[in-house]
Order: structure tokens, then sequence, then C-alpha cells
């Protein structure tokens, strides 16, 4: 006759499993490395940004230094104009022409120079979102490592303990019906027992038919779920 102990012994090894199946995923670290990965994208992110306002930075000295060199060219051919040097009027159209024509490239620097200040303005406050999103998911991580390796211990001491659980119920179980229970676990995706509740066999949930919950509840040998071959402890 089937034992109450059986459900005991079920419980145990169902917990056992979900734990070791926790311990292979800890074990594989897919969630840390998500975790990781997520960090590690913020990271980039924030490596990209910097390394443009860098070229930007770089282009911005060399705008202002091409605007300084043509504002003080510019001074040096206006001194020309009108120190007295030049005396021949084409030349002076010339020196006039050259001066407009410095003036348009120096305005046009100008323009470009605007454009990229206010568009390094704009990644530098992306970059400081950038930075402030890599910092958190770097705690994050860094908080995930920490509560896997805590998580870790907790499933090593939950495992010692339903292990000990078990050995301490297996005995208490009529050989043959433990022997049963054991190939009907490795059937039957690690359930081999079930508790029988108001004639539904809480292993797959369905209903004995009327005879059949009659005999099983006469039964004085090892009773079995009619649909699901189950150990059923009435």
């Amino acid at each position: 006759m089937t034992t109450p102990r059986l459900l005991a012994l079920q419980d145990a090894d169902t917990a056992i499993d979900r734990l070791r199946a926790r311990r292979r995923t800890l074990e594989q670290g897919t969630e840390l490395a998500a975790v990781r990965v997520t960090a590690d994208a913020a990271e980039a992110r924030l490596g990209e940004l910097r390394l443009r306002l860098d070229e930007l930075g770089r282009d911005q000295m060399r705008f202002e230094h091409e605007i300084d060199s043509m504002t003080q060219k510019e001074q040096a051919e206006q001194t020309r104009m009108y120190d007295g040097s030049i005396v021949n009027a084409k030349e002076l159209e010339a020196l006039q022409h050259e001066i407009a024509s410095i003036r348009k490239r120096r305005s046009d620097r100008e323009d470009e120079l605007l454009a990229l200040m206010e568009l390094r303005e704009q990644l530098e406050a992306d970059a400081a979102v950038a930075e402030r999103e890599m910092t958190t998911r770097r705690t994050e991580a860094e908080e995930a490592a920490g509560a896997a390796e805590e998580e870790f211990a907790r499933v090593d001491a939950d495992l010692a303990a339903r292990g000990a659980e078990r050995e301490a119920i297996a005995p208490e179980i009529e050989p043959d019906v433990l022997e049963l229970y054991e190939d009907l676990r490795r059937l039957k995706k690690g359930i081999g027992a079930a508790a029988l509740v108001d004639g539904v066999c809480q292993a797959c949930h369905e209903q004995l038919s009327a005879v059949e919950l009659d005999r099983v509840k006469r039964a004085e040998g090892i009773r079995r779920c009619e649909h699901c071959r189950r150990i059923l402890v009435v």
C-alpha cells in the first residue's frame, strides 16, 4: 500500500530537480552575461560619443585657426591697401577682390564653426546621458554578479538540506513502491507520485471515472492513475 511519505519524497525530489536546474543556469552565467552585454553596449556607446567629440574638438581648433589666419591676412591686406604702397589701379582692384574673397571664406568658415559647435553641444549632452547610463548598467552588472554568488551559495545549501531530507524519507517507503516511483520519475518528467484529491490526479489533473475511483480506494497494493499511470496517494 502506498504511503503518504511518498508525497514527501516527491516534494523533496521536485525541489531538488528545481534547485539543480537553477544551479545549472547560474553555472552557465547566461543571466549575468546578459546584464554585462547591456553594460558593455552602454560603455561602447559612450566611447563612440567621446571619439566623435574628440574629432569635433580637433575640427573646431582647425576652424578657429583658419579664421584667425584669414582675419590676420585681411588686416594685412587692408594695411597694404591704405598705406600708399599700391598706386596701380588694377593692382588695387585685385587687392579689393582678394579682401572680399577672404571675408567670404571667413564668413563661410564661421558658419561651419557655429554649426560644429552646436553639434558638439548636442553630443556633449548625449555623452552625459550615455555616461549616466553606463554607470547605471555597470552598477547593475556588479550587483548581479554579487547576487549570483549569494544565490549560488543558497542553492547549494538548499540542495544539501533537501538531499538530507530525501535520504531520511526514502528508507521509510516500501522497496517495491520506491523502485516503481524511481522508474516513473525517469519516464514522467520527474513526477512519479501524486495525491488524489476529489477524484482528480494532481499530476495529470485528470478526473478518474467513478468505477476507477472506487477501485483505487479499495485497492490494497500500489494505486495508480488510469490516465498517466503515476502512483496515487489517497
